[in-house]
């Protein structure tokens, strides 16, 4: 578990002295329309950045 969130996996850090970058994802699971319920097929994931997430002295981005 990381950052507290239940199926969020760890797939890489890079560190510098300056930055970290935590590299994070989730397991694939088929979603439906929450109105319909009907399932379409995956586009594929969109990265997102979250900025300045605090750890000491050093700025982190977890994406």
């Amino acid at each position: 578990m990381l950052l507290s969130v239940p199926g969020v996996h760890a797939d890489g850090v890079e560190r510098s002295e300056a930055l970290m970058t935590v590299t994070v994802s989730t397991p694939w699971q088929l979603q439906g329309c929450p109105e319909c319920g009907v399932a379409a097929p995956s586009r594929g994931r969109t990265r997102r950045v979250l900025h300045d997430v605090p750890h000491g002295d050093v700025r982190v981005h977890v994406i």
